[in-house]
């Protein structure tokens, strides 16, 4: 799903300068139904927080599912699911 960037404008088109609130946007915005959402590696700095200081946890409890940070790779990303939510 695109994501536009609320918090610097929408022509900063780069995935690590999304913040939580722009994610969250989108999802009301697009208002689909998931069991999970994937944001993109880059968006979360090495405390785990986005740009406004919002972290996965914070999304999960406002949407109701749950957020995974991906890998670099599409195959380690489902891995990495696979092991957290025993797919």
């Amino acid at each position: 799903m695109p994501v536009s960037n609320i918090l610097l404008g929408e022509s900063v088109t780069v995935s690590a300068l999304l913040s939580g609130r722009d994610i969250g946007a989108a999802l009301k915005r697009g208002n689909h139904e998931s069991d999970f959402v994937i944001v993109p590696p880059d968006s979360l700095n090495d405390d785990g927080l986005f740009l406004d200081d919002l972290t996965l946890s914070d999304l999960e409890s406002e949407f109701g599912v749950p957020f995974v940070e991906a890998e670099y790779s599409p195959a380690a990303t489902l891995v990495k699911m696979k092991m957290e939510f025993e797919l």
